[in-house]
């Protein structure tokens, strides 16, 4: 009973050592998270540091590139200005952000002392509960000695655990083929993911590509640009078709947007089935609990196991007095053993046969279960590396898929740079190109001019300077268009700073026009101008030949009827010209309206697609948060698991314990048997002594015995000689004393 009582302790004592094992474990893996998260701050912290310290020299590129552009440079300067006014202060914030976290990391690094001071008292708690059970270790050494009879009833009690361990392993086995699958599926949600990610990404794409414009036009030669222009000018119906052509453009634009919202309401739908597989987890999840919680409930079963060991101290108590009782009776025999000496042999070399036979079934036994022992640890080894083995390839093969998507990605973004790159500089060129030739054109024409205006006469350079001041007008209007134009770049350049080079393509679209407007309005002045001059110059011409032949037809009334149709043909195209100025300035902006609408709608999409990107990326890091922690909860289930395993190998160990001692203590009881054997062989030899002593002085009483009677027959022989001499003597002494009486 002592000896149960005293291993029951030890079994406690090594609990409360795994318990204090378990709490240092815990505290240095919670030590080891904080120091993992601190690191992911800080590497975090050290990207947006990056990122924003990489934003102005980007800014400062994107300056000195429109710094060399010299009609977009010029108006954007201030933007880039603005820009880098922004940059600097996201620095700014980004290096209080940064004193935050360094204050941050200081508490982080205060916590983790106050944890190592706490891991420290429990290492020292620790310490003083191994020496408590260094202590009790040595009581239960001192007290083994009185363990007999409960080897029997702990052997059939072993197997009665054995097969309840069978049945946890096997339950341990579904529970690990479960989250097996709980893991496939929590890879199946990811997937899904990442598909809804690259549609969204898709999507966006979509929407880049409505925003940008369809096709730029090519390189065209000088004629065909001055044919379009006259078809442009001349055929006002080809305008209408164009403007037409526009609202077609702009229906289409609408259908696509209206796909997109189709898509949208799909992917939603997606989400939706999404949010059905979490519940579906969520359920799984509360099985796992409730299998937990009955693994708990097992866990109480077996501390109540324990505690029905107590009876079986009690019986070994029992047992205990029985030992004693039996003691007293072996001394009354060992009083008897004096009387059975002859017996005495024989049973002692029976005796001597059987605990020979004993020891050897004893070494089977300790062997069979040391090897039954070894079977089931390695069948235990081999079930976790399966497992094991398992997991890696898993592992493996999802960071294969990984590497290979992020390798596609990584493909794909390079091809899309590259494309972008040729793009701009094939941009670049065509621009440069109708630079060069719109300044040659330029060129050309005021040389013309100045051709045209040296071969004309005095009133046709009065004439002239009244056209001169037309296109002065002309250039004050084109530049208050340019300014309106620029203000209108400005406001698209707010709007969207990110379409640079589609500003910039426009602002160089719109300067080509107004260049062609420009040109237009010359060649048509050209036109009104050239027959009135060439009417002059014949008529000077034809003056002088009549003024040499006959110099009084030529009057001033007719001169001034001249400058009058000349005034009023310059009246009428002037009010045409400006006519037209007001009816293209309508549809300017009539146009620009509906590009503000539409402008203004993609804005929305935008914000609306962006808040739902938000909602479904918020929806999605809550769906991963969720998966992490049930991540955790399978962590600690397969925690639970492993320290349920450590129980049954401690009470594995601390049976091979139990049997041990038994097996010292059954050591010891032979050798007390030993010892009492070899006593009474020392009494059954001092009993022989005594014996032989006793028959010797049996023997030597006998022959003194015979000794004496010899003596005394010799005595009596001696007598009886000694009585037949003196008869003798005395008869001869009569015989004469006779004699002398008798003459």
């Amino acid at each position: 009973m002592a000896r149960q009582r005293e291993s029951h302790l030890s079994h406690e004592g090594a609990d409360e050592d795994i318990t204090g094992f378990s709490t240092a474990n815990s505290v240095s893996d919670i030590s080891v998270q904080c120091c993992s998260m601190q690191q992911q701050q800080m590497k975090k912290l050290e990207k947006q540091l990056q990122s924003k310290s990489h934003k102005p020299q980007t800014l400062a590129q994107q300056a000195t590139d429109n710094r060399e552009k010299p009609d977009v440079g010029e108006n954007r300067r201030s933007i880039l200005e603005e820009q880098l006014k922004r940059a600097f202060q996201e620095m700014q914030q980004s290096q209080d952000i940064l004193v935050d976290s360094q204050a941050m990391c200081m508490n982080q690094e205060d916590g983790m002392k106050k944890l190592r001071d706490y891991k420290r008292r429990l290492e020292q708690s620790n310490g003083q509960l191994q020496q408590t059970i260094a202590e009790l270790n040595q009581h239960h050494r001192a007290h083994c000695h009185q363990l007999k009879g409960s080897l029997g009833l702990a052997q059939s009690r072993c197997r009665q655990l054995e097969s309840e361990k069978i049945r946890q392993q096997q339950y341990v086995m579904e529970l690990e083929a479960k989250i097996a699958s709980f893991e496939h599926t929590v890879g199946l949600l990811s997937n899904h993911s990442n598909c809804a990610q690259a549609r969204l990404h898709s999507i966006d794409a979509l929407l880049l590509k409505n925003q940008t414009p369809q096709g730029v036009p090519a390189c065209l030669s000088h004629d065909d640009r001055m044919t379009r222009l006259h078809r442009a000018l001349g055929n006002p119906k080809e305008t209408t078709d164009e403007i037409i052509k526009l609202q077609d453009l702009l229906m289409e634009r609408d259908r696509d947007l209206h796909l997109l919202r189709t898509k949208d309401s799909q992917s939603l739908g997606k989400l939706a089935a999404l949010r059905e597989e979490k519940t579906r987890q969520d359920s799984r999840i509360s099985c796992l609990q409730k299998e937990l919680s009955e693994l708990q409930q097992k866990a109480t079963n077996y501390s109540q196991l324990q505690q029905q060991i107590h009876p079986l101290i009690a019986e070994r108590d029992a047992l205990r007095e029985l030992n004693e009782k039996s003691g007293n009776h072996i001394k009354g025999i060992q009083a008897e053993v004096l009387k059975l000496n002859q017996d005495n042999g024989n049973l002692r070399q029976k005796c001597y046969r059987l605990i020979l036979d004993k020891w050897k079934l004893t070494v089977k036994r300790v062997k069979s279960n040391e090897l039954r022992l070894d079977m089931d640890r390695k069948r235990d080894l081999l079930v976790q590396a399966k497992l094991k083995v398992d997991r890696l390839s898993k592992l493996h093969e999802e960071t294969s898929r990984e590497n290979e998507c992020f390798r596609e990605q990584y493909a794909n973004l390079k091809r899309n740079m590259q494309s972008d790159k040729i793009n701009s500089e094939q941009l670049v060129n065509v621009l440069k190109i109708e630079k060069e030739n719109l300044q040659k054109e330029l060129d050309d024409l005021q040389k013309r001019w100045e051709r045209e205006m040296s071969a004309n006469c005095s009133k046709c350079l009065d004439k002239s300077k009244g056209i001169r001041k037309a296109e002065i007008e002309m250039v004050m209007l084109q530049k208050t268009n340019k300014r309106q134009a620029n203000i209108i770049k400005e406001h698209l350049g707010n709007v969207d700073q990110a379409n640079l080079l589609t500003g910039d393509v426009s602002v160089l679209k719109t300067n080509v026009e107004q260049l062609k407007d420009y040109i237009k309005q010359q060649k048509n002045v050209d036109k009104s101008v050239t027959p009135h001059d060439t009417s002059e110059t014949c008529q000077s011409f034809d003056g002088t030949t009549e003024a040499s032949t006959n110099s009084t037809e030529l009057t001033h009334e007719h001169i001034k009827q001249i400058e009058q149709r000349c005034c009023d043909q310059i009246a009428e195209e002037s009010k045409s010209l400006s006519s037209q100025m007001r009816k293209a300035g309508e549809k300017y902006q009539c146009l620009q309206a509906k590009y503000e609408q539409r402008l203004k709608e993609v804005e929305l999409l935008m914000h609306t697609i962006t808040e739902e990107r938000a909602a479904k990326n918020a929806e999605l890091k809550s769906i991963l948060g969720k998966c992490r922690e049930k991540e955790r909860l399978i962590a600690d289930l397969q925690h639970g698991f492993d320290d349920v395993f450590s129980k049954i190998d401690s009470e594995r160990q601390s049976m091979k314990t139990v049997l041990e001692q038994w097996e010292s203590q059954k050591m010891q009881v032979l050798q007390v048997e030993k010892y009492w054997q070899d006593r009474i062989a020392i009494m059954q030899g001092h009993h022989q002594q005594a014996m032989q002593t006793a028959q010797n002085h049996r023997l030597y009483a006998e022959e003194k015995v015979r000794e004496y009677q010899e003596s005394l027959a010799k005595m009596k022989q001696r007598m009886e000689e000694y009585q037949k001499r003196y008869a003798l003597r005395e008869s001869q002494q009569r015989e004469p004393s006779e004699t002398e009486r008798h003459p």
